[in-house]
């Protein structure tokens, strides 16, 4: 695999990832995530 190609799945994840953290801050109340940290 060349070093590209796993740069751009590493940022599809990444983008991933974010996206799900803004969906949960959006669904989740902040205190609950807050107790959880």
């Amino acid at each position: 695999m060349s070093k590209k190609y796993c740069n751009d799945i590493f940022s599809k994840m990444k983008i991933k990832l974010d996206n799900l953290y803004q969906l949960t801050r959006l669904v989740v109340p902040h205190r609950f995530i807050f107790k959880a940290h």
